[in-house]
């Protein structure tokens, strides 16, 4: 999912800055649990041989997360860079 306008924010958030603080380490980490987890249902292993399967859909889904996150990352800094640029 790309997201073209960063005004475009999850409900009940207000300004882009106010969302891009709530947007810290625990949202983060939830993303990861929830998505690349799968909420702690992803198996795991430490050998090649061992190793599970990853889910049909989970390289689509992690890829619509991985673009969603780039380009709100990308948004934070461009309000960084234009802070130090004034």
């Amino acid at each position: 999912m790309y997201i073209e306008n960063k005004n475009a924010l999850p409900a009940g958030v207000g300004g882009f800055a106010e969302w891009s603080e709530f947007t810290g380490l625990e949202r983060s980490r939830a993303v990861a649990l929830d998505k690349g987890y799968l909420q702690g249902e992803l198996k795991g292993s430490t050998s090649p041989e061992r190793a599970h399967s990853l889910p049909g859909d989970y390289t689509k889904n992690a890829k619509a997360v991985a673009e969603r996150r780039a380009a709100l990352a990308g948004y934070r800094l461009a309000d960084e860079i234009q802070k130090c640029l004034r």
